[in-house]
């Protein structure tokens, strides 16, 4: 017995050893606080970087705390913290979530029950399936400030423009067929191939099985999202005219590859934001051309709506060094959720980090960071990236990766 404890002394030892030195600087936020407040537990701030401005005036010769009270925190710029906002290996600077409350960092803004609204205009009703037509609610985006970029005529990857979230649960793209692919009945005309040089800019022509893109009314714009020559690599293409008498449908750019039986399977292609498919539950459709979004709720409409604008990190530090991230959820952008570039010896710890477009977090060069005790799902290109170290020198970069439970990305 006397061993046995002797070695649990010494493991403890060890461990509080490791622990950052005790807080002496401890800075609140709360999204009812102010900033004009000074910050204390009492009369907390109200903003991320009205709380930045403090540790940096309390000077690195104390460890310094943000703690953040439970509640939502919209993001219209990353959140950026460099040299100025580092620590030290004695005096660290942590950002935390108080103790059982949810902080949630998104990088969008929530649609306010009063500009949800029911679809009353015949012309659009008329488009619309008919088992949606009372189901269905519309937004102005435009009018609460937020940009709709049109799409381009052709992209690779995710859609440029926003995305909406109801509660927690990712909407998407209204699209046909509503799972799985449509796939080419006989291509009339390859078009040309850019990927060789050829710039001659004539788009594909195919036929389709069927009359369902008859419905489509392309001068809207719909987009295919097809795997037109290859399995490995997929493009979105604009439609520029669908003849429904002869079941073809003119692209309005050429594929990279042009279209081709480069595998020997079918080629596929689906339809995406097209309001003439917006039929079920969960899906959203932007006019960008008026800035107004379409959206069936998920549920009974009651749940908050969020749309995600921040094209950028939501948090993103550079050559910062010894800071720490701790129990935030960090979710809803069109970017990385964390991007941490250059710096040494910071921690992402205990983060839900989820629903965003590109990367849950980032990490590119610097030295000796850590993700740990992170749940990341749900991300549109990527979990987690660490890079690091000196190939030329063989210098170790020591990134880590401890205990995350990543799932649902790319």
């Amino acid at each position: 017995m006397r061993l046995t404890t002797t070695f649990l002394a010494f493991g403890l030892a060890i461990a509080l050893a490791g622990l950052p030195a005790r807080t002496e600087s401890t800075f609140y936020v709360a999204t009812n606080g102010s900033d004009a407040y000074p910050g204390t537990r009492g009369r907390p701030f109200r903003t991320f970087e009205r709380a930045r401005e403090a540790v940096r005036g309390a000077g690195k010769t104390k460890a310094r705390a943000v703690i953040m009270r439970g509640g939502v925190y919209e993001f219209s710029a990353s959140f950026a913290l460099g040299p100025l906002d580092s620590g030290t290996s004695n005096h660290p600077v942590i950002w935390e979530a108080a103790k059982g409350e949810s902080v949630r960092l998104e990088g969008g803004c929530k649609l306010p029950a009063s500009v949800r609204q029911p679809v009353q205009e015949s012309a659009t009703l008329r488009w619309l399936d008919p088992v949606a037509r009372s189901k269905v609610r519309k937004a102005d985006l435009k009018a609460l400030g937020i940009s709709t970029p049109p799409f381009p005529p052709t992209y690779h990857g995710a859609p440029p423009g926003p995305e909406l979230f109801c509660g927690d649960q990712r909407m998407k793209l209204a699209c046909w067929p509503n799972q799985g692919w449509a796939t080419i009945a006989r291509i009339v005309e390859s078009g040309s191939r850019p990927r060789d040089g050829d710039r001659a800019g004539r788009a594909g022509i195919f036929e389709y099985s069927g009359d369902r893109p008859s419905k489509w009314q392309a001068a809207d714009g719909v987009w295919l999202q097809g795997y037109w020559s290859y399995d490995w690599y997929d493009e979105v293409i604009r439609v520029a005219a669908v003849d429904p008498a002869a079941r073809r449908i003119t692209l309005a750019s050429p594929h990279v590859y042009s279209l081709m039986q480069g595998n020997p399977s079918p080629r596929r292609y689906r339809a995406l934001n097209v309001l003439e498919e917006l039929d079920q539950p969960g899906e959203f459709v932007i006019n960008a051309a008026v800035g107004v979004v379409f959206f069936w709720p998920p549920d009974d409409g009651s749940m908050p709506v969020t749309v995600s604008t921040l094209d950028a990190p939501i948090v993103a530090l550079k050559d910062a060094s010894h800071v720490m991230l701790r129990g935030f959820a960090i979710e809803c952008g069109l970017g990385d959720g964390v991007e941490m570039n250059g710096g040494t010896n910071c921690v992402i710890q205990a983060c839900i980090v989820r629903n965003l477009r590109k990367t849950g977090v980032s990490v590119d060069g610097g030295f000796a960071h850590r993700v740990c005790d992170c749940d990341i799902y749900d991300t549109g290109t990527g979990g987690l990236a660490l890079t690091g170290g000196d190939r030329k020198t063989l210098t170790p970069g020591r990134q880590e990766a401890l205990n995350n439970h990543i799932w649902r990305f790319s």
